[in-house]
Formats: structure tokens, sequence, C-alpha cells
């Protein structure tokens, strides 16, 4: 059924998706769900979420950059922003291995989750805040995934012209680069390539119509692949049906029309965030996209200095 729903809507015009959309969402149950980055404890839809392929793949690619920069690195400490449900770091660490991990999340749950993945060995602290509030303290290695596209403005100014204080992507690239130059460590963002910035006004068809390409064209075909793999968990395909209806078909209107200081989705393709980054004074170590539908791209950069 939903590739079938997926692959008509993509087949459309694209001027008559939006439509189509509506009249699919209208047939769906419309019970309620949790919102996006509310939940991530075991049940939740968040930890549904991280077993589509996108996300394993996203995990394994920022894992491989991880682990060889920490055995080059011994008494290393990481900071990680934004924590989700700890599912990069479940079985990560080696027994008894030892350095400091500080995470920052405004999510109790979220908290208690990575908490859950880390070893005892580690030493772990906690920054219960927002990361624009946060200060952020000398740091190996930054992890940031999927996070930043909640901060509206590529910076602090275009942030002012709507009305919105305090800093924006690029004051923040900022501090994590000020964050690892003391000790030449490095950073790794991950985001998704699509631009639904602040410029970007409620039920503007160019907003529109680059939330179809990215919820629906991709992240949601990743879904359905979920909910065909051989002996799926029914309670887990419950909860992927609900992402698949709420997350991505719902998303589409959700964020589409929400106020702008309302709205939670301000993403940046992959070139913004290379330029975004060379003006922060970042020197690009890799970047790629890190599944087949190039949904997520894993940017790794240090400070030039």
């Amino acid at each position: 059924m939903w590739r079938q729903i997926l692959s008509e809507i993509a087949a459309l015009p694209r001027a008559k998706r939006r439509e189509a959309l509506a009249r699919a969402r209208e047939s769906l149950p419309a019970e309620k769900t949790e919102e996006w980055n509310s939940s991530f404890s075991e049940d939740s839809l968040y930890e549904a979420w991280t077993t589509i392929e996108p996300m394993r793949e996203l995990y394994k690619y920022n894992r491989r950059v991880i682990r060889e920069f920490l055995d080059a690195r011994p008494g290393w400490h990481i900071v990680e922003i934004g924590g989700g449900n700890g599912a990069l770091w479940r079985d990560f660490f080696r027994e008894n291995e030892r350095g400091s991990f500080t995470l920052i999340d405004p999510q109790e749950s979220a908290r208690e989750a990575v908490k859950s993945a880390l070893p005892g060995s580690l030493k772990f602290r906690v920054l219960a805040g927002r990361v624009e509030e946060a200060e952020i303290p000398p740091a190996d290695l930054i992890v940031c995934g999927l996070m930043l596209h909640h901060v509206a403005g590529l910076d602090s100014n275009q942030r002012k012209r709507y009305g919105l204080e305090g800093p924006g992507k690029l004051e923040l690239l900022e501090r994590f680069l000020s964050s690892v130059r003391p000790g030449r460590g490095i950073c790794i963002l991950n985001e998704s390539d699509v631009y639904t910035e602040i410029d970007l006004a409620p039920d503007d068809p160019l907003l529109i119509d680059r939330l179809i390409d990215s919820y629906i064209t991709r992240a949601a075909p990743a879904v359905a692949a979920s909910l065909e793999e051989p002996g799926l968990d029914p309670e887990l395909g419950r909860r992927l049906e609900a992402i698949l209806i709420h997350w991505c078909i719902g998303q589409v209107e959700t964020a589409g029309t929400s106020l702008r200081l309302e709205r939670d989705v301000f993403e940046l393709d992959t070139t913004c965030w290379l330029r975004l980054l060379e003006r922060a004074g970042a020197r690009i170590i890799s970047h790629r996209f890190t599944d087949d539908w190039n949904l997520f791209h894993q940017y790794v950069f240090t400070s030039v200095d």
C-alpha cells in the first residue's frame, strides 16, 4: 500500500503533489501521536525511526570516523549536541574504555537514554539546556547529529530580520570550532540535504515543494522499505506506519504552514552547509551522503587555525 501511495504522488507534476498528499492524509488514521523530538524511550516513535536504513547507515559512518579518531587520542573528551535515544553509542565503546563525555540536551528522556547507552567507565556530564544557551566546554570531538536544523537562521543577523534574538547556525558552528581548536579536535555534523530556512515564508510553494522532496520522495520510501523487511515485529510496524502518517505525510503541512517563529524545520542543502562552514572558519576533512536515498549528509571538519 505505502509504495503505491508514494510512487503515485511522486509520479504527479510537482504542482499537484500537495493536493494528492492532502487526499492521502484524509484516508489515513487521524489518532494523536507524539511530536518529533518529544520522546526517546524504548517504545517511542523516535526509537522506531532509528531502525530505518538511513539512520542505521548514518550511525555506521559516524562510528567509523569516531573510532578512528579516538584510537589515536588517549584521554579524549566527547561533547554531543542533542543525544536522541543514544542509538549511536549502543555497544560502541570497548569494555572499560576511558574518556569523558558531555551531553548537551534539553530533554530529560534523551539524557537518560544516552546515559544508559554509555559504559560506567566513562566520566559522564550533562548540560541540561539548549545548545544556543550552553557554554560548550573544550572538546576533542563534537558530535552534532540532526539537531542544527531546529535553529532558525543562517546567522544572528538573519534572525534579527525575523524578530529573533540569539545565535544562528553560523555562530554555533563558530562555537564548535572554538571548542575543538585548542586540542586540534574535530566536529561531526549530520543534516538532511534540503533547504527550508527561515527566509521561506509559510505556505510558499517553494517551501512546500522542498518539504515534499525531503519527506515524501526520500524519507517516506526509506520508512516504507523498513516495513517490508522480513520478520518485522508487528509493534515496530505499527510505529513505522505512524511515522509515515504523521512525521512524513503530515510534516509537509505542519512545517509548510506553521508561522515562521513556530516552525521547527530550518534545514540547509549541502551547498549552503559547505558555504556556512567556510564562513565559520572550518576546514572540511570530508563530507558525504550516508544513505542510498541521499537523505542525510555527514560533514567532518576542524578549525583552519
